[in-house]
């Protein structure tokens, strides 16, 4: 199970729906595309970065990390990042 999803993609309404397919109420999905805009898949590490910066991530947890590159290419990661490691 996870504990948060932290999609990212520059149309963040089309991730509203991924929250409940996983299993998460909305208030644990994570946007941060505003900030530093499309970064493709750099923008995991980034957001990573950026929750653990607001507290979002305030523990080891897992967390499923979806992304869109250009044109059609896309993937994910499933990490459980530490926030003590995570250079801020």
């Amino acid at each position: 199970m996870f504990e948060r999803l932290g999609p990212r993609a520059a149309i963040a309404d089309a991730w509203w729906p991924f929250g409940p397919a996983a299993r998460l109420p909305a208030y644990k999905l994570y946007f941060d595309i505003a900030p530093e805009g499309n970064t493709s898949f750099a923008s995991i590490p980034i957001a990573l970065r950026d929750a653990v910066v607001e507290g979002v991530i305030d523990r080891p947890m897992r967390v499923l990390a979806p992304a869109f590159g250009a044109g059609a290419v896309a993937g994910y990661a499933v990490l459980r990042p530490d926030p003590g490691i995570v250079a801020v």
